[in-house]
């Protein structure tokens, strides 16, 4: 484990240690091994599907039945118990820095609840991005990153119904477009969104080049 920690130091762009903390707790040193081997399998694999809504054409759905959709735009704006709730897939230091980091930048984090508990969330930006994205945002349009679905919760269709329902509100702000963009590896999260208003719109590989990227289309 000692060595491992001293290797992932090396590489901050890609694996930071306190998420290393997290991931030894919860899959052991065997876990970690397959996660550093399929790194470089993926780098050769770095394609985005990206895909795309107009707003303007959605319906409203009423299928919220008991779950309860909320927005959290201030650090300030979350329990402690959601804190801890979200604390739980990536390790104390991990998520609070990056929920005061997306706050100051004003993402909103999305959180779809059950019986109070948290069961998926997504990360959204309107008008820009702090994530990697190739197609300038207008002032309108929002883009959708970083979903999740704790494990307890997933197979249940929840990811899809929190994305519908916030781009929905969406609308009804009077903003025009939405994108969100998916590794074409991740075979899991490319079925999720398929079940979401989202439609694909092209794919996508970035590279870096003398310190700038160059998109390519395909």
């Amino acid at each position: 484990m000692k060595r491992l920690v001293e290797y992932a130091k090396k590489f901050p762009t890609w694996i930071s240690f306190e998420r290393l903390q997290t991931f030894y707790r919860k899959y052991g040193i065997v876990g970690i091994i397959k996660r550093l081997l399929v790194i470089p399998l993926r780098a050769v694999k770095d394609r985005n599907v990206v895909f795309y809504v107009d707003l303007n054409t959605i319906e409203k759905t009423n299928n919220i039945e008991h779950n309860i959709i909320e927005e959290r735009r201030r650090e300030g704006d979350l329990s402690e118990m959601d804190m801890n709730r979200l604390i739980c897939l990536r390790g104390d230091q991990v998520i609070k820095k990056t929920i005061k980091k997306r706050f100051s930048e004003g993402v909103v984090l999305w959180l779809l609840k059950q019986n109070g508990t948290i069961a998926s969330f997504c990360w959204t930006s309107i008008g820009m991005t702090p994530q990697k994205f190739p197609l300038p945002l207008g002032m309108d349009d929002v883009h959708y990153f970083d979903v999740e679905t704790f494990p307890e919760f997933r197979g249940k269709g929840l990811a899809p119904l929190l994305i519908n329902k916030s781009l929905e509100r969406f609308k009804d702000q009077g903003l025009s477009r939405a994108y969100i963009d998916v590794k074409i590896w991740n075979k899991a999260s490319l079925s999720f969104v398929g079940r979401t208003l989202f439609k694909e719109f092209r794919t996508m590989r970035i590279l870096k080049i003398f310190g700038k990227n160059i998109v390519i289309w395909s």
